[in-house]
């Protein structure tokens, strides 16, 4: 059945991908989970030893990207879900369409990120080399709960966990304490120091923990920091994440938003001036990835809100622009172009002569939406 099963997520894949109907990834997974549920178990015994899990609220596809690049540097074969498809279905995707026809999958490391709600559901089944794990922090109400709920969960998952496994926590983060007395795994600690950063070409305090945390990983494996980052000369962010697209000579930039804390990250990272700009794109959806209660736009720091939208010219888009219009008028900011048609706003942008380079801060749906508009494709 497993074999089957394979060539079903193939051909499903192709189909999708000959009709132009997405990426078809999450349709693979999804349709192989419906006819064979016990996928997990197979995929279980068909993986590589070195299994890595990345889970946390921010950052996970930086990381993973991060770490694959390096360890393909080295000459390693790895696998990891780099379109970001991070719940079951994606990493039954993503194994099932690596493997060959006999079901074996050829490679050294496995790297996976997986969903906050998922990773539980995930080491039933699977006896990763290393967990690590990033933040956590107040995202999609409608679908996470709070935090402490979230930890809960894991707590009680990790409390199964093979003692072999090591657990990477981000050292900061007070919530994570809990969960070293649950798993009574080796646990291993990375923090936000800059210094390894200032090596590369990342930027901001976010990619300072994502960047440590690979360290972290790839110390594990006898990697040396210094070697590390020197891999990383020619590094590309994960789109949608510090990705630059040139749309009709106007140039974008990229930056998820997805929750408070991404959003609170980013407008630090503007304020830093390390990016020249003179147009700010909101985009607020509502759709399935993205969660309907958007109330979490509240959390956003009003301060820095307000000072990264002083001089610039503003544009509001999303199924809940309207939401967001408020939002933004309650920071005090004012003369906002906004309409739910996001080709329409794209087409006021590019026609706007004073428009040339524009910082847009999406949500994961309406990120996909917009490349899709100006790059002709929502993921690779």
């Amino acid at each position: 059945m497993y074999k089957i099963t394979i060539i079903v997520s193939k051909l499903i894949y192709l189909i999708i991908k000959t009709l132009k109907l997405g990426s078809g990834y999450a349709w693979s997974g999804y349709i192989a989970l419906k006819l064979y549920p016990n996928i997990l178990n197979n995929i279980s015994k068909v993986l590589p030893k070195h299994i890595i899990l990345i889970s946390g609220t921010n950052g996970k596809t930086t990381l993973a990207k991060i770490t694959a690049h390096i360890l393909e540097k080295k000459g390693f074969k790895v696998l990891y879900n780099k379109t970001g498809g991070n719940l079951i279905n994606g990493i039954v995707s993503t194994v099932l369409l690596e493997s060959n026809l006999k079901g074996s999958i050829e490679k050294d490391f496995v790297i996976f990120e997986i969903d906050e709600l998922a990773l539980p559901i995930l080491i039933k089944h699977i006896k990763p080399e290393i967990i690590a794990l990033l933040n956590l922090s107040r995202d999609q109400l409608d679908r996470y709960w709070e935090v402490d709920l979230l930890v809960q969960r894991w707590k009680e998952s990790f409390s199964t966990l093979d003692k072999e496994t090591k657990v990477l926590l981000y050292k900061n983060q007070d919530e994570f304490r809990d969960l070293i007395d649950s798993a009574k795994n080796v646990a291993l600690f990375f923090d936000d120091d800059p210094s390894n950063l200032n090596r590369t070409s990342l930027m901001g305090t976010h990619n300072a923990v994502n960047l440590n945390c690979a360290l972290s990983i790839l110390g594990e494996f006898g990697i040396k920091a210094d070697e590390a980052t020197n891999l990383l000369s020619d590094f590309d962010y994960a789109y949608g994440r510090g990705e630059e697209i040139v749309y009709k000579e106007k140039e974008f930039l990229l930056l998820l938003a997805k929750n408070p804390a991404s959003f609170n990250n980013n407008i630090n990272l503007l304020l830093e001036n390390k990016f020249d700009f003179d147009t700010v794109l909101f985009i607020l959806n509502d759709n399935i990835p993205d969660g309907k209660d958007v109330s979490w736009i509240y959390d956003i720091d009003p301060i820095p809100l307000k000072k990264v939208t002083d001089n610039k010219k503003v544009y509001i888009t999303g199924t809940r622009a309207l939401d967001m219009s408020v939002r933004l008028s309650y920071a005090g900011i004012k003369n906002m172009m906004f309409s739910d048609d996001k080709k329409k706003i794209v087409s006021s942008i590019t026609a706007n002569v004073g428009c040339r380079k524009i910082v847009v801060l999406p949500n994961y749906s309406s990120m996909l939406q917009l490349r899709k508009i100006i790059k002709g494709r929502s993921i690779l």
